[in-house]
């Protein structure tokens, strides 16, 4: 860099400071790289972000109907038992037990040793109130 003989020693500072190889001009330059990538990065952050909770809802989901089709199970498993159980006599298990669905219509026995299954099976899942996971 040339700097004219009749400089002031600030004039020369300023002219190394200003030239487009000076360190200060470096720093901007990394400077503005960094602005750049840090806004990037946060986007993608945020974006990351987003897809983290849609996975964790739909992980919260799949765990829910995971706990409603164990329940299930245990009820169906319960039933086949209790047929199994009756042997000759299994008409026995469509009779009424005495008790209603909400829309009225009677429960069969065998309806009962299902709800008991599940709901048994619920709490020791955790689940407070299966009764509400239940069809009918």
């Amino acid at each position: 860099m040339n700097v004219p003989p009749s400089a002031t020693v600030g004039d020369a500072l300023h002219s190394i400071l200003e030239a487009v190889d000076s360190p200060l001009a470096a720093l901007e330059r990394v400077a503005g790289d960094t602005t750049v990538r840090l806004a990037a990065l946060q986007s993608a952050l945020g974006e990351q972000r987003g897809r983290i909770a849609d996975l964790e809802r739909q992980l919260g989901l799949a765990e829910a109907r995971l706990l409603v089709e164990t329940m299930h199970a245990a009820g169906l498993a319960a039933q086949a038992a209790h047929l199994l159980g009756l042997g000759p006599d299994v008409s026995v298990a469509t009779e009424p037990s005495g008790e209603h669905y909400s829309d009225g219509a009677p429960k069969t026995r065998l309806a009962l040793v299902y709800e008991a299954a599940f709901d048994a099976k619920g709490h020791e899942l955790g689940v407070a109130e299966p009764e509400q996971f239940r069809d009918g």
